[in-house]
């Protein structure tokens, strides 16, 4: 993922209460979340919105978009979705790819896990509140106080942060 891209998952609305309290991104690859979402269904609502998807580097991944820039990529395992994955170019936000997604999103009732952990609206207002606030966008209008930023931060292991 580049630095000027702020990343969300889409995830069934009825099942989000199934994340943990203090839920970030790294629980979203959770087939438990889509249980009662057929996978067909969902390809084809995208690709009725999006066009074909193409296949990425990872065998049990189909992508929408472009990796560097906005797109969403669909991962699942023997036909059972284990996420929906959105990543948005803040430089230069596609509004209309992102209203695609939006209106499927809200034709299957999923909402956006955003990076912070927030559950969002699939609306292009509420996302751009939310994405407004993230590290990328930070990146893209200022990114060299974003770094001073870094530097004053104190790292932390990545055993200590969950």
């Amino acid at each position: 993922m580049a630095i000027w891209q702020f990343e969300s998952v889409l995830v069934p609305r009825r099942n989000f209460s199934q994340l943990p309290q203090g839920r970030s991104l790294r629980d979203s690859c959770n087939p438990a979340l889509w249980l009662g979402q057929p996978y067909q269904i969902l390809l084809t609502e995208l690709q009725t919105h999006l066009g074909p998807a193409t296949p990425t580097w990872d065998s049990n991944s189909i992508a929408w978009g472009a990796d560097d820039s906005t797109c969403l990529q669909l991962a699942s395992f023997e036909g059972v979705i284990e996420e929906l994955r959105l990543r948005v170019d803040m430089r230069f936000p596609d509004e209309t790819f992102l209203n695609k997604v939006f209106r499927v999103a809200g034709k299957l009732d999923l909402v956006l896990l955003t990076e912070s952990g927030d559950l969002v609206e699939p609306r292009l207002e509420w996302f751009k509140r939310s994405a407004g606030q993230s590290p990328a966008a930070e990146f893209v209008n200022d990114a060299d106080q974003l770094f001073k930023n870094l530097d004053s931060r104190p790292i932390i292991p990545d055993d200590e942060q969950e």
